[in-house]
């Protein structure tokens, strides 16, 4: 029979399994990749009360507003906790980040963020700085790095924030935040996007050598829902993520029905390269390109990475921010339902 602790520690995985159905995930150093990890055994996970173990929802609320407090406790009596192996410490960082997703309170999700950070920064100003560069490093990997899964900049921004008033960073030390925050506040989600405009090419004369154009802006676009798909021709990933796209049949009925636009748009100089990639896109999608210089300084829209998708409203609200191809699947087809209803 287990006690103490390890029922405990059950609970926890009980918890964490019940809510989350698949294994956790961490992303490994700086390569992006993600891979499926091991058990935790040396983090001090919350002890969730007995008085609320048969409540999933109470305990689930309990372990996200005290993941944090038996380490920190611990750590402030035994400093060798904030010098945990980086591999266990990540993965607790998943686990906590994972837990965070499922609350629906984005103001609560932040408050958490913000507390999570000073805290750290108090150990810091007191000389012990591991908690804090862990908590800014693997922040910066889950939430702000293109190619993680958990990419998600309004979880990022009370972060990025919290660095602005650190205690224990100079100025100097802050400059990399206060640029990453600069990108994260442009065209945040419920906000109107920047419009920008652009040309888009409509057919071909002259035996399909002379490209027929026309200008327009984004405010000018109609649409319901208007997905921009920032890509390069020849792009690798871009191309998959366009067949992606192209062979959904939700997203080709959403189409059909007038519910969608796609806006295909290269943001780079060479307009030859950008023409000779036109007969792979769907006629039905806009093929365009926007000024460069308009996109270069990254003071319009912040393009990290390309291929990068925005999903906006028939307002240009953003409804999505640089998502993944599956996220932006998922969110139209919640759309496409409610259509239906």
């Amino acid at each position: 029979m287990v006690k103490g602790n390890g029922i405990n520690r059950l609970l926890v995985r009980f918890f964490y399994a019940l809510l989350f159905c698949v294994p956790v995930v961490g992303c490994s150093g700086g390569s992006g990749k993600c891979a499926e990890t091991e058990k935790v055994q040396d983090f001090p996970y919350a002890e969730v009360p007995l008085a609320i173990r048969n409540n999933p929802e109470s305990a689930r609320e309990y372990l996200l507003e005290n993941f944090w407090d038996r380490y920190i406790s611990k750590a402030g009596k035994d400093t060798s906790l904030l010098s945990i192996e980086e591999n266990v410490f990540e993965k607790a960082y998943a686990e906590y980040l994972r837990l965070l997703l499922t609350e629906n309170n984005a103001e609560k999700q932040a408050a958490l963020q913000r507390q999570l950070i000073a805290k750290a920064d108090s150990f810091a100003v007191a000389g012990k700085r591991q908690l804090l560069m862990n908590l800014l490093k693997f922040s910066e990997l889950y939430l702000y790095n293109p190619n993680s899964p958990y990419l998600d900049e309004e979880l990022y921004i009370p972060v990025l924030e919290s660095v602005m008033n650190s205690e224990a960073l100079d100025t100097l030390s802050k400059v990399p935040y206060a640029y990453q925050l600069e990108l994260a506040l442009l065209n945040r989600v419920g906000q109107k996007a920047n419009d920008f405009p652009y040309t888009y090419l409509y057919g071909v004369e002259n035996g399909g050598s002379q490209p027929l154009v026309k200008e327009t802006t984004l405010y000018a676009t109609e649409g319901k829902y208007l997905l921009i798909y920032f890509n390069n021709p020849g792009c690798m990933s871009c191309n998959e993520i366009k067949q992606i796209l192209e062979q959904d049949v939700g997203i080709a009925g959403m189409i059909k029905d007038g519910e969608l636009v796609i806006l295909s748009l290269y943001i780079d100089g060479d307009s030859e390269r950008w023409f000779s990639g036109y007969r792979d896109f769907p006629h039905e999608w806009i093929y365009a390109k926007g000024e460069q210089s308009l996109f270069a300084d990254n003071t319009l829209y912040g393009i990290r990475a390309i291929p990068s998708l925005y999903l906006l409203d028939s307002n240009k609200k953003v409804l999505l921010k640089d998502a993944s191809v599956g996220r932006t699947l998922e969110y139209l087809s919640l759309l496409g339902k409610e259509q239906q209803q």
